[in-house]
């Protein structure tokens, strides 16, 4: 029986990425694509989506991933640290992909694009593209997804340009990517332990990790059901010391190495090959019994709650851009039939409520008369003057429509009779 106990670099807080690795590495989170469910998302119905994207959903954060789609695809997602992208087997009309702004490239090196397949798609394809700024750099370069190594170079024409990768199939199937890199060439990856930057750290023969793994039932959402390990020892091999930074030795030279006990370590727990359990690795303390030192740790992992991603969010987080309409008397009349006018909608849209893709119209959005301020004057027949429309006209929101696009911005689903009851749906709320 083989056991192996995996840790990341605590660089960036103790979750590893390209950059924390390898500091001549340009993209960021390549590698175990850590909380790529929770980046942004762009759905596309240009017929260009690529520049489409770029312009109307540009990576605003640095070395940050996000996602976009054209059509009904799943957007890209996470699955055992590996990135699944899925296609509905449309072809090249309806990609989906990920796309990042990459930093700190030297103008004129040629850099390569290396793209490592977990699990093959027999008729999909890839393509890759770069930008500086709004502009596509180059031609579109396009592979087949039925190998197991992907690369491309291409030569930096600034310090700071998009790397968008799409994928489309002609049948419905996901491909699998478990890692993606862009080093200068002739660069290689910096830690020789393992290829992707993880370190093992030693135990003792036949050590015994006992594990307590816990499932989240939902019932409270407010609780967090954790899995852990009891403490357990690791020896104070020159390994260990590396990793742990010889926290006992109090005249410890610094050889660059820092481990902070405070901060989040990544760990992957192993045997025979199989992961048996993610999480984190936590420092508890350090012990000298006879002569021997070893290092007492425990293992946990987080069970995110829908809480922790809404705690920070507000409705100005959602873009509501798809629900924009000309202001006039018709379009206001016509929100009371539940027929408002919009810009064409994709068939996945909220507010698509035709069930047919580039529906034109949407039940989502009213312009209820309502008296705001208390002060309309009346004619001589009693009807009150509106002295402009907004005085008694202003959008109010399906609250059916929100919760949909709350959780869209989640990796929670949920399941209720009570909103999908014909009253509910008939729940509106304003922003005033």
């Amino acid at each position: 029986m083989s056991v192996q106990l995996i840790i990341y670099p605590q660089n960036y807080s103790g979750i590893f990425n390209a950059i924390s690795g390898n500091p001549t590495e340009a993209i960021a989170n390549g590698i175990s694509f850590i909380n790529l469910d929770n980046t942004g998302t762009y759905t596309s119905t240009s017929g260009t989506p690529y520049v489409d994207t770029i312009t109307n959903a540009p990576p605003t954060i640095i070395n940050t991933w996000y996602r976009y789609r054209v059509g009904a695809s799943a957007f890209p997602t996470v699955v055992l640290a590996d990135l699944v992208l899925n296609s509905l087997g449309n072809g090249s009309s309806e990609p989906t992909g990920i796309y990042q702004k990459m930093s700190n490239l030297t103008i004129g090196q040629q850099y390569t694009v290396t793209i490592n397949i977990g699990t093959q798609a027999a008729n999909g394809s890839l393509a890759n593209r770069f930008f500086d700024g709004l502009t596509p750099q180059g031609s579109i370069s396009t592979f087949s997804t039925a190998t197991s190594i992907i690369t491309k170079n291409f030569t930096a024409t600034n310090t700071e340009m998009t790397y968008m990768l799409a994928y489309y199939s002609t049948a419905a199937e996901d491909l699998t990517i478990s890692s993606i890199s862009v080093l200068p060439i002739g660069s290689t990856i910096a830690d020789p332990t393992l290829t992707n930057g993880q370190v093992i750290l030693d135990l003792y023969e036949e050590e015994d990790i006992p594990l307590t793994l816990s499932v989240d039932d939902f019932k409270n959402v407010a609780e967090k059901v954790q899995s852990y390990s009891k403490a357990f020892n690791l020896p104070a091999t020159k390994r260990n010391n590396k990793i742990f930074d010889q926290l006992f030795e109090i005249t410890r030279t610094d050889d660059g190495v820092i481990f902070n006990v405070y901060k989040k370590t990544e760990c992957v727990l192993k045997q025979d090959g199989f992961t048996l359990f993610q999480g984190f690795l936590r420092l508890l303390d350090v012990t000298d019994k006879n002569g021997e030192t070893s290092y007492n740790v425990n293992l946990y992992s987080e069970v995110v709650a829908l809480a922790d991603f809404l705690k920070d969010s507000d409705f100005r987080a959602l873009d509501f851009s798809e629900l924009e309409n000309d202001y006039n008397y018709s379009n206001i009349r016509n929100s009371w039939q539940g027929i408002l006018t919009v810009a064409p909608l994709p068939i996945t849209s909220f507010a698509n409520n035709t069930g047919v893709a580039g529906a034109t119209t949407t039940n989502v959005l009213k312009y209820p008369f309502v008296d705001w301020n208390h002060q309309f004057t009346l004619d001589t027949s009693g009807n009150p003057v509106l002295p402009n429309l907004e005085s008694a006209f202003r959008p109010f929101i399906s609250i059916k429509y929100l919760i949909n696009r709350i959780f869209e911005a989640t990796p929670f689903t949920f399941t209720s009779a009570f909103f999908d009851t014909t009253d509910f749906e008939k729940l509106y709320m304003d922003f005033n």
